[in-house]
């Protein structure tokens, strides 16, 4: 079971918001991204929200029940490239015969750009992938949901993404319901960022920051605390901005309990570009 702990959140001035957790190390997929949304307002406006989350027989939180990827791109991909398979006989002007590369789908290299030109007209891509990314953010559906929370006027949800974080979808969530509130969280270890996107009814504020899983073991011979990146039976602090002495600080991780405190100094640097003294 993948777990991430719940954010707490300092908040540091209107623009910027500090996080900073002291946990065990979590399982997160280098690929996935790890979200929580929330969703708040008027219970009719919540109404029709639950009764799109509810359908299909069950309350599980997939985008693909609010905003669905074109059958014709799902059922068909990828469209990117022609891939001959197969062959077969065509009459050319002036009686010609030739044998011309057809597709999976009976279609020849011409019949297939056309296709692709139609899908793009009708749906502005002619890939499901491509489609994704746009109108959801991130190029699947939800991989996995980690909990949730409901009551009449209140939805929170946690769960991953690959990559990316589900923006695009929570911007189409605020058009489709223009009364609610939302909330979205994020933290994508492999690329180094986290955020918040933060959407009422008069106002849509995206705040991305630099982010940080640092890990940390034990030196019983020095007493010390030593930075270290193997996760096994390690500590972990996730560091969002660039403030990260004074993060650690609060979980007693300094240049005085840090034997290796140099090193840290040289990842920040690195992630940064803003080297602390």
């Amino acid at each position: 079971m993948i777990f991430t702990p719940k954010l707490k959140i300092r908040k540091i001035n209107k623009k910027t918001t500090t996080y900073g957790v002291k946990v065990n190390r979590y399982n997160n997929m280098a690929d996935m991204c790890i979200n929580e949304l929330n969703v708040s307002g008027d219970k009719e406006s919540m109404d029709k929200f639950f009764k799109v989350l509810n359908s299909e027989g069950n309350n599980n939180f997939q985008m693909s029940k609010f905003l669905p990827i074109p059958k014709v791109l799902n059922d068909n991909y990828p469209f990117r490239k022609f891939k001959a398979c197969n062959t077969k006989t065509v009459k050319l002007k002036g009686g010609e015969i030739k044998e011309i590369e057809i597709d999976s789908n009976n279609r020849t290299e011409d019949e297939f750009q056309k296709f692709k030109a139609k899908l793009r007209k009708n749906f502005g891509y002619d890939n499901d992938y491509d489609w994704c990314k746009a109108n959801w953010g991130c190029s699947e559906d939800i991989s996995e949901e980690m909990g949730y929370y409901v009551d009449n006027q209140n939805y929170s949800v946690k769960y991953m993404t690959k990559w990316c974080p589900n923006i695009n979808f929570v911007i189409y969530l605020h058009k489709r319901y223009p009364n609610l509130s939302f909330t979205l969280e994020f933290l994508q270890s492999a690329d180094f960022y986290a955020g918040t996107l933060t959407i009422t009814p008069d106002s849509i504020e995206l705040v991305e920051e630099p982010y940080s899983e640092i890990c940390f073991g034990y030196n019983n011979d020095s007493g010390k605390y030593y930075f270290d990146q193997e996760y096994e039976g390690k500590d972990w602090v996730d560091v969002i901005g660039k403030n990260w002495i004074d993060i650690l600080a609060e979980y007693d991780f300094t240049s005085e309990t840090v034997e290796n405190w140099n090193e840290l100094v040289e990842h920040f640097e690195y992630h940064l570009g803003d080297k602390k003294e």
